[in-house]
């Protein structure tokens, strides 16, 4: 856990590309904003987007359409107090 916190604290407000490094913050409750990218593209596998057994609850607080079919969803975890509260 010490390593975990260390490595989120010195990235970019806490921004990591990290999948398993971002999977051990979501099990351990201390990501309280996702932000996904949706493409109209079929692009094959790859990583999940949350860890397995992971469902957290969210809020959708923003959302941004584009022409070319480009979707960028902003969501809060409700399981970390009130979303709303939160600025982009």
């Amino acid at each position: 856990m010490d390593r975990l916190i260390y490595s989120m604290r010195t990235s970019l407000d806490g921004y990591t590309d990290e999948p398993e490094l971002a999977a051990q913050a979501i099990r351990a409750g201390l990501v309280d904003e996702f932000q996904m990218i949706v493409c109209p593209a079929v692009g094959g596998g790859g990583k999940r987007y949350f860890p397995d057994g992971v469902r957290p609850g969210l809020e959708l607080l923003e959302e941004r359409r584009f022409g070319d079919g480009l979707l960028i969803l902003r969501f809060g975890s409700l399981r970390n107090g009130d979303p709303s509260d939160r600025t982009s």
